[in-house]
């Protein structure tokens, strides 16, 4: 039987508040999907393959739900937005020794949800038919998604130091090695 390592213990209380933060009421584009992802990434910098699968695994548990009471799971602009997702992540892998650096986290926070705006909006105005397919159409589909881009910042600049805090906190208790070496008594 496979350990439960710390990593894949704080990488599923991440999953599961990223992908809650979209099933319960909120805001447009406020939520935990992306600073569970920044977090993940902070904490374990050399899990890079788990840091983009996690919020892209957030996107598919939490839409799958959302679509029980929708008639589509799909929709146009769907491989944007997991594009999207994935590739926000980016920022924290290219900075690895001085992430510890408050300036540069804000810089890389920053710096993803402004790859996910700019990706998703894009496949807004070229898949969603909203916006003429001209220059100026390009510009308005940017213009209108500027709420949704100030929400997704205030989201990400927010939560991310809360969720850093909660997870640190949870790592410091040892909590984690208390919950294993129960299951270990028990087995």
């Amino acid at each position: 039987m496979k350990k439960i390592t710390q990593e894949n213990f704080i990488f599923m209380i991440l999953l599961v508040i990223a992908a809650g933060s979209r099933l319960v009421q909120h805001s447009w584009n406020f939520t935990a999907i992306m600073a569970a992802s920044f977090v993940f990434a902070i904490l374990f910098r050399d899990s890079k393959t788990k840091a983009l699968m996690l919020p892209v695994l957030a996107m598919l548990l939490s839409d799958f739900f959302i679509s029980l009471n929708s008639p589509n799971f799909f929709h146009s602009t769907m491989a944007f937005v997991y594009l999207a997702t994935g590739l926000a992540i980016v920022p924290f892998f290219l900075n690895h020794k001085t992430l510890d650096k408050t300036l540069v986290q804000v810089a890389a926070i920053l710096a993803g949800s402004s790859i996910f705006f700019i990706v998703t909006n894009l496949g807004v105005w070229l898949m969603d038919g909203m916006y003429p397919m001209t220059t100026s159409g390009l510009i308005q589909c940017y213009t209108m998604a500027i709420p949704f881009f100030q929400n997704q910042i205030a989201a990400d600049i927010i939560m991310t130091p809360l969720l850093l805090f909660a997870m640190k906190r949870v790592l410091a208790l040892d909590f984690f090695q208390v919950v294993i070496s129960e299951r270990n008594k028990s087995a």
